[in-house]
């Protein structure tokens, strides 16, 4: 029971490598083991090669675009090189190693063979272009940004001596007075503190005076009692105190009446100010929005010909130019051999393989049968068509008026 569920196991994987291949089944299954590991191996082969240009290409696209759209594409590549791969690979069917006869190879399959190899290099060499790009995103996205700043720069220049102008027509004169306004509150909260500590003291003193003044008439403490001289003194000093303390707090009402102005001023002042500041933000969009529509504008540009052209010009970098070129250089030949691997294995390095003499000898015998059935069924045709008798037709036709005058 085990060994046949391996041989239906085994049977399905050669099913499906042989789709893969493009080889006949039927034949693979009649042929030796080795062979069949063979198809399997180029199809792993080819799958492996698949795999490779799928993830090189998704890498290369998804550079410059997002989503799913570089996978699709990336797996639409594949699928090309895939068929492409494919189709060669079940191209032609030529014997090798001990099975070959004939080692001179004819002018005509020379031809074919290279037209393919070149084929499949010019492809290689795109595939590893892409991903080369994409190793050197980074680095390309750089050069990129400074060639559009460097340009961009008069222009930014241009726009940015606009936007000052702006700002210093509509918020400078604002802030500068709202300063103003500001360091003006701040003087006057001061004079309202010292008029506020003045008046304190003005009460102070007014009270000290009006208690002296009561303690002299009572005679308190050993004082002489009556309204002595000590007591219009403490009299005197009482009214200089109330007078001192009525002028202050009358400069404390003026000095609390001007932070209140001021206060209401910076207020006022403020609006005024987040008022036009909302008017300059429009109007930096709007110089914003014009730069961008600025013939002298260089707008941010990401496809292919630009990174590669930026690529090419890392190369020519006096700097970086050599690690470049030979980073470069080492990627693609890396992987052109991985592009080439399956045309490669199948194209030069065949092995002796049973199976393509069963291919050839099948097909050349369909063939010859195919070529006796069509001679059969052109002489049968032939034969078919048996020539009609010939009928001559002579003398006058019958009914005609000359025949009858002619009779008569």
């Amino acid at each position: 029971m085990q060994m046949h569920d391996a041989r239906v196991r085994t049977g399905w994987l050669l099913n499906l490598c042989c789709w893969i291949t493009r080889a006949d089944s039927e034949l693979a299954a009649q042929s030796n083991a080795f062979d069949r590991m063979t198809i399997i191996a180029n199809a792993l082969a080819l799958l492996l090669v698949t795999s490779v240009a799928g993830v090189a290409w998704t890498a290369f696209w998804s550079s410059f675009l997002s989503g799913a759209l570089p996978i699709a594409l990336g797996m639409l590549c594949a699928a090309l090189i895939f068929v492409f791969d494919q189709a060669v690979g079940a191209s032609d069917w030529e014997v090798a190693g001990v099975l070959r006869t004939d080692e001179r190879l004819s002018p005509w399959i020379a031809a074919k063979v290279g037209l393919r190899l070149v084929m499949a290099l010019l492809l290689s060499v795109a595939t590893a272009t892409g991903v080369t790009l994409w190793l050197f995103g980074s680095t390309i996205d750089n050069h990129l940004q400074a060639q559009r700043v460097q340009r961009n720069a008069p222009i930014e220049q241009d726009y940015t001596a606009q936007k000052e102008r702006l700002e210093s027509r509509l918020l400078a004169p604002l802030e500068a007075e709202i300063e103003t306004v500001a360091g003006s509150r701040t003087q006057a909260a001061a004079q309202a503190q010292a008029a506020m500590q003045l008046r304190d003291q003005a009460a102070d003193h007014a009270a000290q005076a009006r208690i002296e003044a009561g303690r002299q008439a009572d005679g308190y403490g050993g004082r002489k009692k009556g309204k002595g001289r000590d007591y219009w003194d403490a009299i005197r000093l009482q009214s200089e105190a109330e007078r001192l303390l009525q002028r202050a707090e009358d400069d404390l009402a003026q000095a609390n009446a001007r932070v209140a102005d001021l206060d209401r001023r910076y207020a006022d002042l403020t609006a005024q100010l987040e008022t036009r500041t909302r008017q300059s933000r429009q109007e930096v969009v709007a110089l914003d929005l014009a730069k961008e529509q600025d013939p002298r504008w260089v707008p941010l540009r990401n496809d292919p010909l630009m990174r590669y052209i930026a690529l090419t010009e890392l190369k020519a970098d006096a700097a970086r130019g050599p690690a470049v070129s030979s980073f470069n250089w080492m990627m693609t030949v890396v992987l052109v051999t991985f592009e080439m691997m399956f045309i490669l294995v199948k194209m030069v390095f065949a092995p002796a393989s049973v199976y393509t003499c069963r291919l050839i000898a099948r097909t050349r015998s369909e063939a010859a049968q195919v070529s006796v059935e069509y001679e059969a069924k052109v002489h049968d045709i032939r034969r078919a068509r048996a020539r009609p008798n010939l009928r001559v037709v002579g003398g006058d036709r019958p009914n005609h008026p000359d025949n009858e005058g002619a009779n008569q």
